[in-house]
């Protein structure tokens, strides 16, 4: 019978180590491997997996060289050596021994080199495999002996069984009976403890566990085992292996039913020949001749095995199976004894592969046949040597112990699994029984409860309605103690703020400093009993929003970096970066890492180190905020969220700032740990990314495009972003996308280029830019007659009143601190846009309003006035278009069109004609000439269409006009 053998990749594990670099990026030699990269290589890997299981040996090997490449190219050592074992693995079952074996020396070098041991243990399991192939069996042993040992003993898997197989198949070859039983029974054991999908495999192991029993002319095991196999197969619904199942049963049969052997062996030829695989149809040859011999028709069997032998020759990876093949036909030549000699000649071809793969059982049985041979061909004396070889060869293969040792093995296998059944349904038993006795415990205990709640439960109702009462009451005062504070706050920051200007002595001045800044925390600390209290009160509420957590994080920390450098302090922020969005509330975010970062700004003494670090793991937005030189003993630790807790009088208390970050994170549903080591104060913060709270709000949006440095054919106004951070960028980017078309620039001399072609709605900018700075880009903006009317908002991380002052006498619009509030800096843009749309309707709607009337700064009112003194001469120019017009200005046509667009709603060729029409009604209610004189006169060919514009704009007609004004 034919010794078979299931081929499969050795890549176990590629779907966990696949999930792990959908979440972390793989750093190696100093770069970081992205993502998608790692995206890239393994669907490479499975596109090879995929064409190799439908047999495409090309495609295969073709995705495993770009998974190796692209792997090779970014230094990606752990995806190459995949790559490699993948094709390894293609190679070794498509009978390239050579090309393998060159591939496994790399992927065991690699393995060594990254001290992997799985990818150690596979290139072992592949030289191993090679070497079985090879017939080198003396080396293959010991490489099946160091991967179990070595890796699959501790991690039994799908591949672990498939080795203690081939282990066995190894044995097998070489008539060591008892070895190879305990390999496939081990094999049984892993595959039984696997999922279903792996019931094709189990079949191949019950296959070959009945190819031992037959080799033990034991029938009963042999078909109990062969069944079994069948059976799994059949369940795996494998067609190519079904076949070889079939053929199989037919040859176990031939011998014990004919009518069984010929029902399996019509099976065997059916499903042969749908597989199309000549392994399986070769398989079928042989079998149709074993029918045939049983039937007497040892020509038709001399046939089918001839066939039979010409595809094994052809495929040259049985040697064994060929050698019995050979034997078969000089089996049925003798039975024929018609020609002994060429028998003989079969028998030798038989001894010479035996003797070659040392396989004593195959030796024996050629030794037997040689000697009918001889005796047929009267060699009497070769006939007597080849039948002592048969005897001394038999007796050394099997003997009495190895039938002991191999039924001890199977006996103690099948009572080591009933064992397993009897244990697993006396506890099912005895859980049941635990069960009735918990209900019946459960039933009196709830029937004596029952009581005691509804008493219970009427109290509560009248506890939780005056906790509502007493939380909406201290809701109220905490809001109306906000408001009175803040008055006179405010009342105290405006004369300090005055007699700042004034005084000059220094000690004066700070005196009146010492009193802003604790007016300014005053304001702080009523804000945060304001938040303490509406979680107290339940009204606190998570509002969920997508958005790019990592950009978010970047512009909370960005202002921190200017107050490290004031306070001589060293500030390090290392915050992953990550392409994908995640639903997170931002106003509880930024109030916990402005307030813990505060904290550590607040206690870390001048010189000394903060550390603020964040990333994304298991689903959970990840913050450490460390600093050092704090005198801090452990047990003071729970302490310090405590509201207003001090260590003693000599030193700062930490008001209610930690105390609001502990509340705000347990309404996150997260977590926070301190820890204290070597005077280093370590906050660790874990805020849920995925699970959303039972008191979150979740809003979503349609997603929006990007939109990139050029704008649209539509009607959304243009808002340019100046801020050498990306991270900023992206952050406004998103905020403003979908409202506004976005144009961005990563220094001042950038912006300003755009600036002038574009013509933006409005500019948002930081101050601290490489090449030009925020203040000199807003000089530059406001002094240029191309963009002098576009509102400027900027940004900035000083809080100073100095850097404030300075922003707004560089005459931008608007002034915003960093970090700064989305919806304030949303809505500052739309309000300043608005407000230029209102001048510009005033334009279009007042009839007699002149241009130069709502202009808001003098560039503009030259640049109107120019326009003006151009018209007035090219009023009567009927050929002076919106081309012409642009030339005399001396703009390109889009940038005058942009420029009266956003100046004045209107573009440059409706500017020209409202122009002229308000002339033409200056001239009709002088009486200067008649209205085709004055249509002419304006600069209109046609006096049916200047009468058209004229009502279009007037609503009336130039008769109808003139009637209504003598």
């Amino acid at each position: 019978m034919k010794k078979e053998r299931l081929n499969r990749a050795v890549l176990y594990g590629y779907s966990l180590l696949f999930s792990l670099l959908l979440v972390v990026p793989v750093t190696l030699h100093s770069q970081i491997f992205t993502k998608k990269d790692s995206i890239k290589i393994f669907s490479y890997i499975q596109k090879a997996e995929d064409f190799y299981n439908l047999s495409e040996y090309d495609s295969a090997v073709f995705y495993t060289t770009k998974a190796e490449k692209l792997a090779k190219e970014k230094k990606y050592e752990i995806g190459y050596a995949h790559a490699l074992l993948k094709k390894e693995d293609i190679f070794i079952n498509y009978d390239e021994l050579d090309k393998a074996e060159i591939i496994n020396k790399q992927v065991t070098a690699l393995g060594e080199k990254l001290n992997d041991s799985k990818i150690i243990a596979y290139a072992t399991l592949h030289t191993a495999q090679i070497k079985m192939y090879q017939n080198k069996m003396d080396e293959a042993i010991p490489l099946f002996q160091k991967c179990t040992k070595n890796y699959f003993d501790q991690h039994p898997s799908y591949h672990a069984a498939l080795a203690y197989n081939d282990f066995g198949y190894t044995y097998g070859l070489q008539d060591d009976l008892i070895n190879q039983t305990k390999c496939l029974i081990q094999s049984i054991k892993i595959y039984e403890s696997l999922p279903e999908m792996y019931n094709g495999e189990l079949a191949v192991v019950y296959n070959n566990l009945s190819l031992v029993y037959y080799r033990l002319k034991d029938n009963d095991k042999t078909i109990e085992y062969a069944k079994k196999s069948i059976y799994y197969r059949e369940k795996h619904g494998d067609i190519d292996n079904l076949a070889l199942g079939y053929c199989n049963m037919s040859q176990l049969y031939h011998q014990i039913d004919a009518k069984e052997a010929k029902k399996y062996q019509e099976l065997c030829v059916k499903y042969a020949e749908l597989s199309k695989n000549e392994d399986r149809i070769a398989q079928a040859y042989m079998t149709s001749a074993l029918i045939a011999s049983d039937a007497e028709n040892r020509t038709l069997a001399i046939e089918f095995e001839k066939k039979a032998v010409k595809i094994l020759e052809e495929k040259n990876n049985n040697p064994s199976l060929l050698a019995l093949r050979y034997i078969a036909i000089g089996m049925h030549l003798v039975a024929l004894k018609k020609n002994p000699e060429e028998a003989i000649s079969y028998y030798n071809k038989a001894l010479t592969i035996s003797e070659a793969i040392h396989s004593k059982t195959n030796i024996s049985e050629v030794y037997k046949n040689l000697t009918k041979a001889y005796t047929l061909q009267n060699n009497y004396k070769a006939a007597l040597e080849a039948q002592k070889k048969y005897y001394t060869y038999r007796d050394s293969i099997i003997d009495e112990k190895t039938n002991v040792s191999v039924a001890e093995l199977e006996k103690k296998f099948q009572t080591e699994k009933k064992e397993q059944e009897i244990k697993l349904l006396s506890a099912e038993n005895k859980l049941a029984q635990k069960q009735k006795y918990i209900y019946i415990g459960l039933a009196g205990f709830l029937f004596l409860v029952g009581f005691t709640l509804f008493f219970i439960y009427r109290n509560q109702l009248k506890t939780a309605q005056k906790i509502k009462e007493l939380n909406t009451l201290k809701s109220k005062f905490f809001a109306n103690i906000s408001h009175e504070f803040r008055t006179p706050l405010t009342l105290i920051k405006s004369p300090v703020q005055s007699l700042q200007k004034v005084i000059s002595n220094e000690d004066e001045k700070k005196q009146l400093q010492l009193i802003d800044r604790n007016a300014n925390r005053m304001l702080e600390l009523v804000d945060q009993l304001l938040a303490l209290s509406k979680i107290d009160s339940g009204k606190l509420k998570l509002i969920l929003k997508e958005g790019n957590v990592s950009s978010f994080l970047h512009t909370l920390t960005e202002p921190f970096e200017f107050q490290a450098k004031e306070n001589n302090l060293k500030f390090e922020t290392h915050i992953e970066k990550n392409t994908t969005h995640q639903y997170f509330d931002k106003d509880i975010l930024e109030k916990i890492v402005t307030n813990i970062l505060s904290n550590a700004f607040k206690y870390t003494p001048s010189g000394e180190k903060i550390e603020f670090h964040s990333f994304i793991e298991n689903k959970k937005l990840k913050l450490i905020c460390s600093n050092s030189g704090i005198s801090l003993k452990k047990e003071e630790i729970n302490q310090l969220f405590e509201r207003f807790y001090q260590k003693n009088e000599s030193e700062k208390g930490v008001g209610i700032g930690l105390a609001l970050v502990k509340e705000l994170i347990e309404l996150y549903e997260g977590e926070i740990q301190t820890q204290v080591t070597n005077q280093n104060l370590q906050f660790t913060i874990l805020l849920p990314l995925e699970k959303f709270p039972e008191n979150a709000v979740v809003v979503t949006k349609e997603a929006t495009p990007i939109i990139e440095n050029q704008t649209q054919e539509n009607d959304l106004p243009i808002v340019l972003i100046a801020d050498d951070n990306a991270d900023i960028r992206t952050v406004l980017k998103d905020l403003l996308n979908g409202d506004f078309q976005i144009l961005e620039a990563e220094n001042g001399e950038d912006a300003l280029k755009i600036a002038k072609k574009e013509i933006p709605d409005c500019i948002i900018s930081d101050i601290m830019m490489p090449k030009m700075n925020g203040y000199e880009f807003t000089k530059a903006i406001k002094s240029n007659e191309l963009t002098s009317f576009i509102p400027v908002i900027l940004l900035t991380a000083k809080t100073a009143e100095e850097a404030h002052l300075e922003g707004l006498q560089s005459t931008a619009d608007t002034f915003l601190t960093k970090p700064f509030h989305h919806e304030i800096i949303k809505l500052t843009v739309t309000q300043l846009i608005k407000e230029r749309k209102k001048l510009q309707e005033r334009y279009s709607q007042e009839l007699v309003l002149k241009p130069v009337d709502i202009v808001i700064n003098s560039v503009d009112e030259k640049f109107l006035e120019k326009l003006q003194e151009i018209l007035h001469k090219e009023v009567a120019n009927a050929d002076f278009s919106s081309d012409n017009f642009a030339s005399a200005v001396g703009m390109s046509r889009m940038q005058l069109h942009r420029k009266l667009k956003s100046l004045l709603g209107v573009s440059a060729t409706e500017f020209l004609r409202t122009e002229r029409l308000k002339t033409a009604v200056e001239l009709l209610k002088k009486g200067n000439g008649n209205i085709s004189e004055i249509a002419y006169s304006v600069g209109f060919n046609d006096v049916s269409y200047f009468s058209k514009c004229f009502k279009e704009m007037y609503h009336c007609t130039p008769s109808e006009y003139l009637e209504k004004n003598t």
